[in-house]
């Protein structure tokens, strides 16, 4: 399996930007690089981050995506729920 990691921006409970940055082989890399900003992907802009399991082929997504918050404090993004403003969207690793 692969665990795309995208990052979001969502301001007014609106999406206003999305990016995949990148793909990892092993789930808790992806875990660790994002609760460690790994190549800085806040980039002082996305507040959330996800990380999705995804298998080759057409339409693929991941019911159970992971999701994360930016936390200024902590100089990194930690685990939490579904944000509202995604609850209805699915695969931002493939667009």
């Amino acid at each position: 399996m692969n665990y795309f990691v995208s990052t979001i921006l969502i301001k007014d409970e609106k999406v206003e930007a999305s990016r995949c940055i990148g793909y990892f082989e092993n789930k808790d890399e992806a875990i660790e690089a994002i609760e460690t900003n790994l190549g800085d992907m806040h980039e002082y802009t996305y507040n959330y981050a996800v990380i999705e399991e995804l298998s080759s082929g057409l339409y693929p997504y991941d019911v159970e995506p992971i999701f994360f918050k930016w936390y200024s404090g902590s100089k990194g993004y930690e685990k939490c729920v579904r944000p509202k403003a995604l609850k209805s969207k699915y695969a931002f690793g493939i667009g």
